[in-house]
């Protein structure tokens, strides 16, 4: 198989620390509700955050934008974001974290612009197939007639791991995966044997198409699901879902867009980021949403406008 391998001491070590049935992995951190950081005055806690990375800022909390916000306004934010994790995930975790458990005025939803390929994705082998996340996780599926289900975990417990180096396993769980399938039409799903060069020219329109979207249009694989009816519907599903989720239990809901480098570079040459239009839905269904790409816009024009001097 083109994964990268899980039999190793390392990623055997790692996958036991930080396994979560319910959510795929998950950090330790010293405080019983699972934020970042130390404990907090949660009574008095004025902004709860979940998602990915991004959202949780630099690992030297002193230096993360939620640490920086709390400062600013004199009250706790507990942030709960998690590295590597999709929207789905971080929706999960405000219901299992959050809901019936802490109560903040605000909540907020951080989606990095990637996060959308993370949705659609079952394990993460399956789609970036060097990664240093070598997990499952539960998954999102909108099925022929439209209802939107949850799949579980397809490991129940760390020691399932060694399950992850059956091929009848992976095909499995790859059956409702988009990367597997995506992955499988050119053959990247397969042991390599002799003859060798019938894998590589079955690969190859993949490889030539990736070299000219990465190299020179300087798009990453993900671009294209901001043109997915199916990809687009569940992330705006799993939104929804939190948004009104924090509403039925009062809490006011913000929606916060994130953009990565790639976004900043693709601004200052298209002044659009791929997500705009994407933003742009949902914000109409939840005027609390915003593009922290408008933070950015005022410096990045500044550097346009020296490029044109």
């Amino acid at each position: 198989m083109l994964f990268r391998s899980v039999n190793t001491d390392e990623v055997k070590e790692r996958f036991v620390k930080y396994f979560s049935f319910d959510l795929g992995w998950e950090s330790r951190h010293p405080n019983k509700f699972g934020y970042i950081g130390p404990s907090k005055d949660i009574n008095n806690a004025f902004l709860s955050l979940f998602g990915d990375s991004f959202t949780g800022g630099n690992e030297e909390i002193e230096k993360s934008w939620a640490y920086l916000l709390e400062k600013k306004i004199g009250r706790p934010v507990l942030n709960f974001g998690e590295g590597g994790y999709g929207t789905d995930q971080a929706y999960l975790r405000f219901e299992k974290r959050y809901i019936g458990k802490i109560k903040t005025p605000y909540v907020c939803l951080g989606i990095m612009s990637e996060n959308i390929a993370r949705v659609i994705n079952r394990y993460r082998g399956f789609y970036l197939r060097r990664t240093l996340l070598e997990y499952t996780k539960p998954m999102f599926y909108r099925g022929k007639n439209g209802d939107t289900v949850l799949l579980p975990n397809p490991l129940k417990t760390p020691d399932d791991i060694t399950l992850l180096s059956d091929v009848d396993f992976l095909k499995k769980i790859g059956e409702k995966d988009f990367w597997y399938n995506h992955y499988e039409k050119h053959g990247l799903n397969k042991k390599v044997h002799f003859p060798y060069s019938y894998f590589l020219i079955k690969a190859l329109p993949y490889y030539v198409e990736r070299y000219y979207n990465t190299r020179i249009k300087n798009r990453s694989d993900y671009y294209m699901l901001y043109n997915n009816t199916y990809a687009l519907s569940l992330m705006e599903h799993i939104i929804l879902k939190f948004v009104n989720r924090a509403k039925e239990n009062n809490t006011f809901p913000i929606i916060l867009f994130l953009p990565n480098w790639k976004d900043l570079t693709d601004y200052q040459n298209h002044e659009k980021t791929v997500y705009h239009d994407f933003y742009l839905q949902i914000k109409s269904e939840n005027d609390a949403t915003f593009d922290a790409m408008d933070y950015f816009v005022p410096y990045l024009k500044k550097e346009i406008g020296r490029a044109h001097v």
